[in-house]
């Protein structure tokens, strides 16, 4: 791998890999280390690959759920968008992320209002208060987020 980002802190915190999905997750963030900055994104197919064929389905329900726990549950800063994942190389690009991510989110927001709506419009009974409740949390912390910095 080259060191065209040399900033880029490349520590990774993942767990001793004693479980097949500790190792999983450890080799993961491997195959990720030589994806640097959104340039050098890698597909969720050939991420699947690189594991060993991990999904069988297009959709890739395995390495997707790698990714999201990476990020999650080990603070990986692993980037996104149409074209592949990629760890990040600077704020610029957590930036775009934590962007697409909010405008994400106010989609599936707007089609669960337009859903409910629907439903009401149909005669069922639905409650929107908990989506509601949800959606404001996840775009406070989404802005809390973009105000702090990466």
């Amino acid at each position: 791998m080259s060191d065209d980002h040399p900033d880029v802190d490349r520590s990774l915190d993942v767990p001793d890999a004693t479980g097949a999905e500790d190792k999983l997750l450890l080799e993961t963030a491997l195959v990720l280390t030589a994806h640097v900055g959104k340039e050098n994104s890698i597909t969720s197919g050939e991420l699947s690959e690189a594991l060993g064929g991990i999904d069988t389905l297009d959709s890739t329900p395995n390495t997707r759920a790698a990714i999201r726990e990476l990020v999650c549950e080990y603070n990986m800063p692993i980037g996104s968008y149409h074209g592949g994942y990629y760890l990040l190389s600077d704020g610029d690009e957590a930036q775009s992320c934590i962007e697409t991510l909010s405008t994400r989110a106010a989609g599936i927001h707007r089609r669960m209002s337009a859903l409910n709506k629907a439903m009401a419009d149909h005669g069922y009974v639905t409650d929107t208060t908990e989506a509601d409740e949800v959606f404001e949390d996840i775009q406070r912390a989404i802005l809390d987020d973009v105000e702090s910095g990466p």
